[in-house]
């Protein structure tokens, strides 16, 4: 399975990485900010992106609405520190909600 990251957060984001590469998931891209994601799924078509929600600039459900409109979109799965947003994330067709800080078990929605 190929995926993207994005995170805002270097640690956030490194954490991510690693939990994808420890499951035995390539890693296409790393992205910092909504926008980024965007270009980032366009060049690379993964299959998932792990996207957190609170960004600056473009925040994650609005990247996941505009992930959407492509003609293949990843599935999403928003990671973030923050519960109260998870109506919302599925409204953006999430196929997924984590609570940071992610772990190696919750790893496993990669298999579903």
């Amino acid at each position: 399975m190929r995926i993207v990251v994005c995170d805002d957060e270097p640690l956030a984001r490194e954490r991510l990485v690693r939990i994808v590469q420890e499951s035995g998931y390539e890693v296409v891209a790393q992205a910092t900010t909504g926008a980024e994601a965007i270009t980032a799924v366009k060049i690379q078509q993964p299959d998932i992106i792990l996207l957190d929600i609170r960004m600056p600039e473009m925040d994650g459900v609005r990247c996941a609405q505009a992930l959407n409109e492509l003609e293949h979109p990843p599935a999403i799965i928003f990671v973030t520190a923050y519960d109260h947003y998870a109506i919302a994330a599925f409204k953006a067709n999430a196929i997924g909600y984590l609570l940071k800080p992610a772990n190696k078990d919750e790893g496993a929605v990669l298999d579903k």
